[in-house]
């Protein structure tokens, strides 16, 4: 259980990447970049889930207040490590271009690219969400 192929597993939560990111208890963001740096060697594994995603884009923006550019910024560099398995990555790095250049929120940008990415027509009655075109 918690390993594949040896490699213990580990799922990040919403308060581990804050910390990874903001760096406001210095101690915990140690212990994130020091497990971090052991899955870059391979010595562990780590996994970001999707609802993670959608919380952490939440949290920087609402409670932390942080401006949508530098979130958008945060979450790409976190999306390009490559050494960090992250569930539905394509999905969420088109999300994230929608959000990045739409207001919508990050669940509505999810939603539609998911819904491009997949082919499948998007029901809904946001008329903003239907103008949204994706690029390919």
């Amino acid at each position: 259980m918690g390993e594949r192929r040896g490699v213990k597993e580990y799922l990040l939560d919403t308060n581990s990447v804050l910390r990874y990111f903001l760096k406001d208890h210095p101690t915990q963001a140690k212990i994130i970049l020091e497990y971090l740096l052991k899955a870059k060697k391979g010595e562990i594994h780590i996994t970001l889930p999707l609802v993670v995603f959608v919380e952490v884009v939440y949290s920087l923006s609402k409670p932390y207040e942080l401006k949508k550019d530098l979130v958008v910024q945060y979450l790409f560099t976190f999306l390009n490590i490559p050494y960090i398995e992250i569930e539905k990555r394509s999905i969420i790095m088109a999300a994230l271009i929608l959000f990045r250049d739409h207001a919508l929120s990050i669940t509505d940008c999810i939603i539609a690219a998911t819904a491009h990415m997949t082919g499948k027509e998007l029901l809904t009655f946001d008329r903003r969400l239907k103008r949204i075109k994706i690029p390919s």
